[in-house]
């Protein structure tokens, strides 16, 4: 998972999911390939992907960890890890999980669940089990690049 530094990085913003995020130049971004996600893709086949969505007043990072969390749970996955954090001066929740991807592969995620007054963002990237440490360095650098409007 060898990248380019930050500096060649290149910022995508999404109209669509009212964020801005920036990936290394080499990643290709859509918002047609996956409905209702942004996709940012890497040659080796790591995807960041952010959603956003509305969610009714007074919705907490609580109640939306907890969906998530039962989410992964009844899909087979396990939350191996989960720590308060923060985004672009926002509380979030970070998550690791393992679990079964594409074509019964393993697969390892890093997720991070935001709720801001006008909805949630979840953001993920996944990867093959093993590179783990990498795949957490390169988490936490694409979030420190993370804004909403």
């Amino acid at each position: 998972m060898a990248l380019a530094t930050e500096d060649s990085w290149v910022a995508y913003t999404s109209k669509t999911y009212k964020f801005t995020i920036a990936h290394p130049a080499s990643w290709t971004p859509s918002e047609v390939r996956a409905p209702g996600w942004a996709l940012m893709s890497s040659p080796s086949g790591s995807d960041l992907e952010v959603t956003w969505r509305v969610i009714p007043h007074g919705t907490t990072l609580v109640t939306i960890t907890d969906e998530l969390w039962k989410t992964m749970h009844d899909n087979g996955y396990t939350v191996v890890g989960s720590v308060a954090g923060t985004i672009n001066s926002l509380q979030a929740r970070l998550l690791t999980i393992d679990g079964p991807g594409p074509a019964g592969k393993q697969r390892h995620g890093n997720v991070a669940l935001i709720v801001t007054s006008s909805g949630r963002y979840r953001i993920e990237l996944w990867t093959s089990p093993g590179g783990d440490d990498a795949a957490a360095k390169l988490f936490k650098d694409l979030l420190a690049t993370f804004r909403t409007p």
